[in-house]
């Protein structure tokens, strides 16, 4: 067998063994990489070139920027059903300036169905009025609330019933609202779906223009008109006769207003659950006997500083089996009432107030504790209950107001 025999010199055999050990040493990566770049195919060997793997890399990285979700592939009544949860008005209109599709999809009426101005007190005209000439987005508006908004004006507050939101207006709430008077809330007569409206604290409110409302609006449920100017009997029975749907009504500090308009009232309002009268000085058991006979829904009633007595509240007790609040602090009511309250009031009863009621002895505070079991806050504030104090902790879980 003939051999084949390779004479190599020093410097050779010294290079050879070079490029052997850096071979050796090539990094796993590097040859990844290469193994990518070459491709064999039927023997031979092909190299790509270096734009071609440019081109690969580039259709690589659109392939992966596509795979990525974007907010931009979703629908616009998706994005209105996120927009939905967001916290109210101010932090809508914080994004809606992100883009302009943002910006036409944040005028969707559905966004705009409650508008409160609760916690933004010093909003300006300039800003209600660049809001409602937003026709579009306010025709579905429900419930708009200004309450405590100190720089609004009449003239502005006189422009919401004149925006398209007139026929889909069902709440408006003025409380303490600067704009609120006799000349802008009548307006609010030409909103014929008008459910709800709250006018506490409306000074420059007069009984006459309530009664406007009363006589257009008979949807009404809930009307809070507490501190209105000058509310009469007169205005209160349009409200019964007109408003027969009434669940809420609260005409406290109404001090011209007698227990003829609340025997109206009860006979023509048989939905109430919610009546307040405290203030009312002229209120007396007649009402009460009214109530009693009338009101079998009533869960809440207010009579603080009125003319009830013993008599007229042992009757409401007795016949209103689902009232769970009842406040009659500074009222003239004594031992019989207090006994009437724990005996007829024993499962419902949530909250009851009898500050200043001084002819409850303690005695009659322990039996109301004893027998209504549901019983969670009870105000016995300047009764001469001075031993108050040491039955407290024999009844856990409720709140008693003691001084």
């Amino acid at each position: 067998m003939k051999r084949e025999v390779v004479i190599i010199d020093a410097d050779d055999e010294a290079e050879i063994r070079r490029r052997r050990r850096s071979s050796r040493k090539r990094p796993r990566a590097t040859t990844e990489i290469a193994s990518r770049l070459l491709s064999t195919e039927n023997s031979s060997v092909q190299v790509e070139t270096g734009s071609s793997v440019s081109n690969k890399l580039a259709r690589l990285e659109v392939q992966r920027t596509a795979e990525v979700p974007s907010i931009d592939d979703l629908s616009d009544d998706l994005l209105v059903q996120i927009f939905q949860h967001l916290g109210g008005l101010l932090e809508l209109m914080r994004v809606l300036p992100v883009c302009k599709r943002w910006l036409r999809v944040g005028g969707d009426p559905r966004l705009w169905s409650t508008l409160s101005f609760y916690n933004y007190e010093h909003v300006s005209d300039a800003a209600l009025r660049s809001i409602l000439a937003n026709g579009q987005a306010l025709r579905r508006l429900k419930s708009l609330s200004l309450a405590k908004c100190h720089r609004i004006s009449e003239e502005t507050v006189r422009l919401i019933p004149k925006s398209p939101c007139v026929n889909s207006l069902e709440s408006i709430d003025l409380s303490w609202c600067s704009g609120a008077s006799s000349r802008s809330v009548p307006i609010f007569s030409r909103c014929p779906g008008l459910k709800e409206v709250k006018l506490s604290y409306c000074w420059k409110v007069h009984g006459r223009a309530l009664k406007c409302l009363a006589l257009r609006c008979p949807r009404l449920e809930v009307l809070d008109i507490n501190c209105c100017t000058n509310v009469r009997d007169s205005h209160i029975i349009a409200f019964a006769e007109h408003c027969r749907n009434l669940r809420y009504l609260n005409i406290a500090n109404a001090r011209s207003v007698s227990d003829r308009a609340i025997c109206r009232l009860a006979e023509h309002c048989k939905n109430l659950e919610v009546l307040d009268l405290s203030w009312c000085s002229k209120i007396t058991d007649v009402s009460l006997n009214a109530i009693a006979a009338n009101l079998p829904k009533l869960r809440e009633l207010r009579l603080n500083e009125t003319q009830v007595s013993n008599l007229g509240l042992c009757q409401v007790v007795k016949s209103c089996k689902q009232l769970e609040e009842l406040h009659l602090a500074r009222c003239p009511i004594g031992v019989f009432a207090a006994a009437s309250i724990a005996l007829h009031c024993r499962t419902n009863l949530k909250i009851l107030n009898l500050a200043c009621c001084e002819a409850i002895p303690d005695r009659a505070v322990v039996a109301i504790l004893s027998c209504c079991i549901s019983l969670r806050s009870l105000d016995v504030s300047t009764l001469p209950c001075r031993r108050i104090g040491n039955i407290v902790e024999s009844f856990s879980g409720q709140t008693i107001v003691y001084y």
